[in-house]
């Protein structure tokens, strides 16, 4: 897809006891890597229209 972005918003995964889900930590800093690359992407795209 050339227009798709592409996160790494596991990074520093932690998992809760079950060893398979994340945990709560890190369901929310991966939401804030997500709703951070949105924003940036958004500010891009502002700036290049005319």
């Amino acid at each position: 897809m050339p227009k798709a972005l592409f996160l790494d918003i596991w990074k520093d995964f932690t998992p809760m006891d079950d060893d398979l889900h994340p945990d709560r930590k890190t369901t929310q800093r991966a939401a804030k890597r997500i709703a951070k690359a949105i924003k940036r992407h958004q500010r891009q795209q502002s700036n290049t229209e005319y």
